[in-house]
């Protein structure tokens, strides 16, 4: 296949994803969708009532999702709701170590959030993610989430950011 029509392929699922994307943009539970290479959703996946802000999967559906051709999870992150729209935290919040946990488990080829504003992807350059990443993953991330909060904790000290706003 020519990397033209590779494109051609990846922009029409793109289309595809960009709609469902559209349908969980604004929801106020978490909701996930799965879908193949081809755009097919493979698993759609709602939060449990009274867990708004919470995904669960099972053994048997991770097997599902790792037994797909090319699994894209896309889902939305609603706490964004819980922020006044003119707050830069309502416009959307990107990846959680649940998200990126979840990548590595399920062996993900693509994982995507969608919030009011922003979308939020990402992807290896080749492959999936594996299982086997995980605690190096897993690791990084604590390392950089504890970097962004230090400096989040020197604007406070400053004066340039409200703690209310350090969250």
């Amino acid at each position: 296949m020519s990397s033209s029509d590779r494109q051609t392929k990846r922009n029409a699922l793109l289309r595809v994803i960009r709609v469902y994307e559209h349908e969980l943009r604004n929801l106020a539970y978490e909701e996930a969708v799965v879908l193949d290479s081809t755009g097919r959703e493979i698993l759609r996946k709602r939060a449990e009532f009274g867990r708004p802000f919470e995904l669960t999967f099972g053994a048997e559906e991770l097997e599902m999702i790792r037994g797909s051709d090319g699994s894209i999870f896309t889902h939305n992150h609603p706490r964004c709701w819980q922020f006044e729209r003119d707050d830069p935290r309502h416009k959307g919040q990107s990846f959680s170590l649940e998200d990126i946990q979840l990548a590595c488990r399920a062996e993900l080829s693509e994982i995507r959030a969608v919030g009011p504003e922003y979308r939020f992807t990402m992807r290896l350059s080749k492959g999936r993610f594996q299982q086997s990443d995980e605690e190096a993953v897993c690791r990084s991330y604590a390392f950089e989430a504890s970097s962004v909060d230090r400096e989040l904790v020197i604007e406070v000290l400053s004066g340039e950011l409200m703690p209310a706003d350090y969250s």
